[in-house]
């Protein structure tokens, strides 16, 4: 074949290729992701009504974890400030009974992190009281904002200038976004924090069926600016494996909440390890209220994970965040949580699984920080928990199911 039709059935190809072809996909790396910044992350729910104050007594067990041995160490590195409801709005995509949260709603969003005595400036007396008993960490806090999503269609919002912003528009959705991240940064600049740094925005919607040509030109944005972009898909999420190409710096896989919802297989937290790994990203632990309904179901799954996190190098490798259903971790350490109550065994029982997790933030910790160090046993004494509940969960991929936010069942808080 001549060299001119050699190069027309060429063209003739790239024009007649499916669009698929020519759509970024993140490319198999068979290698979990990293962050160099902060291996372990916990997200902290703020905005929606009788959410915890955010206080010292309550960023106390997140700052630091008291073991039950009675020694303490400092825990979490990173603070994930995020929520999905304000002033019963919706700062995301999900249920149609809620409306779209408008501008005030975005103003009062991005100011109530700066309340004195609660939330960042409460992090920052912590950590400062704990330097004073534990000496300095051998890392720097980080803190993650979290960005609100322009629910597509909205024409009520608000204005920017001379101009009512319509979210059928993509741009008009990434010119509020970015709107919302630049007076999150001129509050921000105003205070001197000593004793934590900014370290990026988190985007909030864990699905990009509504959102997917709105990352990309964030993620650049914040570039330019200096931070870093977060994001936490759940399990089998659309676009989710395709995070790269949108610009994430970090991208965490949830485990399709089988530490939450009694019908989840062990299954689902292996399709989620091998996702991770094949696709570069972190894992997701989670925990919520039900361990207090039901500590013998779910103290046991809780275990059970950390098992197959330990199987498969989790805690050897990978990024990590924490999602407690905004207050677990505290309502453990007070042994409370509403009208439920944990006592005898089963407050032991959830004490050591969250010596059990804290062990690990802490070795991983100091063996990135202190090369001498010696990884401990496990302090819990609790070798292996058992899954004894079968479910549905099939593994990774951008199918939907029971692992979906349409579903009511997801929204397990």
């Amino acid at each position: 074949m001549n060299c001119k039709l050699l190069l027309a059935a060429l063209l003739s190809s790239l024009l007649l290729a499916p669009a698929a072809l020519c759509q970024p996909t993140t490319p198999d790396v068979n290698r979990y992701g990293t962050n160099n910044q902060v291996s372990d992350m916990i997200a902290i729910y703020y905005a929606r009504e009788n959410r915890l104050q955010w206080t010292t007594e309550h960023l106390t067990p997140y700052v630091t974890h008291t073991f039950q041995d009675g020694h303490t160490e400092w825990l979490f590195q990173g603070f994930m400030f995020i929520d999905f409801v304000i002033n019963n709005r919706m700062l995301l995509h999900h249920k149609d009974t809620y409306q779209s949260a408008v501008k005030s709603d975005w103003q009062q969003l991005l100011e109530m992190p700066f309340t004195a005595g609660r939330m960042f400036d409460a992090l920052d007396q912590t950590i400062s009281s704990y330097k004073q008993q534990l000496g300095a960490p051998p890392f720097r806090h980080k803190v993650v904002m979290g960005i609100p999503i322009p629910i597509k269609n909205q024409t009520n919002w608000g204005r920017i200038g001379n101009r009512n912003l319509d979210f059928s528009r993509d741009d008009d959705r990434v010119t509020a976004i970015k709107w919302f991240i630049d007076e999150f940064l001129k509050e921000y600049k105003k205070h001197h924090y000593r004793n934590f740094d900014l370290d990026g925005f988190y985007w909030v919607e864990e699905d990009m069926e509504q959102t997917n040509q709105l990352a990309t030109p964030i993620s650049a944005y914040l570039h330019r600016l200096g931070y870093k972009h977060y994001w936490m898909p759940y399990l089998k999420a659309f676009g989710s494996t395709d995070w790269q190409p949108k610009g994430f710096d970090y991208c965490y896989t949830q485990p399709g909440s089988y530490c939450c919802l009694e019908d989840r297989d062990t299954t689902i937290v292996v399709s989620a390890c091998q996702k991770a790994k094949r696709r570069g990203m972190g894992l997701v632990m989670e925990i919520n209220e039900k361990l207090f309904g039901k500590p013998d179901v779910f103290i046991p799954r809780i275990n059970k994970c950390i098992d197959i996190f330990e199987q498969y190098g989790v805690y050897d490798q990978a990024a990590m965040s924490y999602y407690d259903a905004e207050r677990m971790i505290y309502c453990i350490r007070e042994g409370k949580l509403l009208k439920h109550t944990l006592t005898g065994k089963h407050l032991v029982m959830a004490r050591q699984v969250m010596d059990r997790m804290a062990q690990h933030i802490v070795d991983r910790y100091k063996r990135r920080y202190l090369p001498a160090y010696t990884p401990t046993q496990d302090s819990s004494g609790q070798g292996s928990g058992t899954g004894t509940n079968s479910g549905t969960g099939t593994g990774g991929g951008n199918q939907r199911g029971s692992d979906d936010w349409r579903n009511p069942d997801y929204w397990h808080f």
